[in-house]
Protein backbone atom coordinates (compact mmCIF):
# COMPACT_ATOMS: atom_id res chain seq x y z
CA UNK A 1 0.00 0.00 0.00
CA UNK A 2 1.32 3.44 -0.94
CA UNK A 3 2.23 5.70 1.97
CA UNK A 4 0.39 9.05 2.19
CA UNK A 5 3.63 11.01 1.69
CA UNK A 6 4.48 9.06 -1.47
CA UNK A 7 0.95 9.54 -2.79
CA UNK A 8 1.09 13.29 -2.06
CA UNK A 9 4.45 13.60 -3.82
CA UNK A 10 3.18 11.77 -6.90
CA UNK A 11 -0.02 13.85 -6.86
CA UNK A 12 1.93 17.13 -6.74
CA UNK A 13 4.35 16.01 -9.45
CA UNK A 14 1.56 15.07 -11.87
CA UNK A 15 -0.38 18.24 -11.05
CA UNK A 16 2.68 20.45 -11.58
CA UNK A 17 3.46 18.81 -14.94
CA UNK A 18 -0.08 19.34 -16.18
CA UNK A 19 -0.27 22.86 -14.80
CA UNK A 20 3.18 23.73 -16.17
CA UNK A 21 2.12 22.76 -19.68
CA UNK A 22 -1.06 24.79 -19.36
CA UNK A 23 0.75 27.79 -17.88
CA UNK A 24 3.32 27.75 -20.70
CA UNK A 25 0.50 27.90 -23.20
CA UNK A 26 -1.26 30.73 -21.38
CA UNK A 27 1.90 32.81 -21.03
CA UNK A 28 3.35 32.34 -24.51
CA UNK A 29 0.24 31.50 -26.48
CA UNK A 30 2.06 28.37 -27.63
CA UNK A 31 2.17 25.04 -25.88
CA UNK A 32 5.45 23.90 -24.42
CA UNK A 33 7.10 21.58 -26.97
CA UNK A 34 5.46 18.18 -26.61
CA UNK A 35 2.43 19.53 -24.71
CA UNK A 36 -0.96 20.82 -25.78
CA UNK A 37 -3.93 22.00 -23.77
CA UNK A 38 -6.28 19.12 -23.08
CA UNK A 39 -4.01 16.41 -24.45
CA UNK A 40 -3.30 14.87 -21.05
CA UNK A 41 -6.94 14.94 -20.01
CA UNK A 42 -9.03 11.78 -20.19
CA UNK A 43 -12.21 11.62 -22.24
CA UNK A 44 -14.16 11.43 -18.96
CA UNK A 45 -12.65 14.75 -17.84
CA UNK A 46 -13.06 16.43 -21.23
CA UNK A 47 -16.75 15.44 -21.20
CA UNK A 48 -17.14 17.59 -18.06
CA UNK A 49 -15.83 20.74 -19.76
CA UNK A 50 -19.31 22.26 -20.48
CA UNK A 51 -20.38 21.84 -16.85
CA UNK A 52 -17.06 23.21 -15.56
CA UNK A 53 -17.35 26.15 -17.96
CA UNK A 54 -20.85 26.91 -16.67
CA UNK A 55 -19.61 27.09 -13.08
CA UNK A 56 -16.42 28.99 -13.94
CA UNK A 57 -18.54 31.66 -15.62
CA UNK A 58 -20.78 31.88 -12.55
CA UNK A 59 -17.80 32.36 -10.23
CA UNK A 60 -15.87 34.58 -12.67
CA UNK A 61 -12.89 32.26 -13.18
CA UNK A 62 -13.53 31.08 -16.74
CA UNK A 63 -9.94 31.95 -17.68
CA UNK A 64 -8.85 29.15 -15.35
CA UNK A 65 -10.94 26.32 -16.83
CA UNK A 66 -7.87 24.29 -17.87
CA UNK A 67 -6.48 24.42 -14.33
CA UNK A 68 -9.81 23.16 -13.01
CA UNK A 69 -9.96 20.35 -15.57
CA UNK A 70 -6.39 19.41 -14.58
CA UNK A 71 -7.50 19.28 -10.94
CA UNK A 72 -10.35 16.95 -11.90
CA UNK A 73 -7.90 14.75 -13.82
CA UNK A 74 -5.64 14.44 -10.80
CA UNK A 75 -8.39 14.17 -8.18
CA UNK A 76 -10.59 11.56 -9.86
CA UNK A 77 -9.90 11.19 -13.57
CA UNK A 78 -13.59 12.05 -13.93
CA UNK A 79 -14.50 8.51 -12.89
CA UNK A 80 -16.30 9.08 -9.57
CA UNK A 81 -19.36 11.14 -8.73
CA UNK A 82 -17.47 13.67 -6.56
CA UNK A 83 -15.13 14.46 -9.46
CA UNK A 84 -13.35 17.36 -7.75
CA UNK A 85 -13.21 15.60 -4.38
CA UNK A 86 -14.64 18.83 -2.97
CA UNK A 87 -16.86 17.35 -0.23
CA UNK A 88 -14.07 17.86 2.27
CA UNK A 89 -13.89 21.63 1.60
CA UNK A 90 -17.45 21.77 2.99
CA UNK A 91 -16.50 19.67 6.00
CA UNK A 92 -18.38 16.65 4.60
CA UNK A 93 -17.13 13.08 4.36
CA UNK A 94 -15.34 12.21 1.10
CA UNK A 95 -17.54 11.52 -1.92
CA UNK A 96 -20.65 13.13 -0.42
CA UNK A 97 -21.46 15.35 -3.40
CA UNK A 98 -23.03 14.67 -6.79
CA UNK A 99 -21.07 15.48 -9.95
CA UNK A 100 -22.71 18.89 -10.39
CA UNK A 101 -22.42 19.76 -6.68
CA UNK A 102 -18.77 18.65 -6.71
CA UNK A 103 -17.90 20.87 -9.66
CA UNK A 104 -19.84 23.83 -8.26
CA UNK A 105 -18.13 23.53 -4.87
CA UNK A 106 -14.71 22.80 -6.39
CA UNK A 107 -14.90 25.88 -8.63
CA UNK A 108 -16.22 27.97 -5.75
CA UNK A 109 -13.38 26.82 -3.49
CA UNK A 110 -10.81 27.39 -6.26
CA UNK A 111 -12.15 30.94 -6.82
CA UNK A 112 -11.81 31.65 -3.08
CA UNK A 113 -8.25 30.36 -3.08
CA UNK A 114 -7.47 32.44 -6.17
CA UNK A 115 -8.87 35.61 -4.54
CA UNK A 116 -6.90 34.95 -1.38
CA UNK A 117 -3.71 34.34 -3.39
CA UNK A 118 -4.19 37.57 -5.34
CA UNK A 119 -4.66 39.52 -2.09
CA UNK A 120 -1.52 37.98 -0.59
CA UNK A 121 0.60 38.12 -3.76
CA UNK A 122 0.86 34.33 -4.04
CA UNK A 123 1.27 32.57 -7.39
CA UNK A 124 -0.83 29.94 -9.18
CA UNK A 125 1.36 27.12 -7.84
CA UNK A 126 0.27 28.15 -4.35
CA UNK A 127 -3.40 28.12 -5.38
CA UNK A 128 -3.07 24.64 -6.89
CA UNK A 129 -1.21 23.24 -3.92
CA UNK A 130 -3.75 24.80 -1.56
CA UNK A 131 -6.67 23.18 -3.37
CA UNK A 132 -5.84 19.79 -1.93
CA UNK A 133 -5.57 21.06 1.65
CA UNK A 134 -8.71 20.27 3.60
CA UNK A 135 -10.17 23.49 4.95
CA UNK A 136 -13.74 24.44 5.51
CA UNK A 137 -14.76 27.42 3.43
Amino acid sequence: MMKPIAFAAIFLLVLLIIVGAIAMTLVTGQPEPGFSIGVNLSNEVLALKPLVLYHTRYFGVENHIWYLLAIIQVESGGRVEDVMQSSESLGLPPNSLSRDESIRQGVRYFSQLLSRAERLGADMDTVLQSYNCVKRS
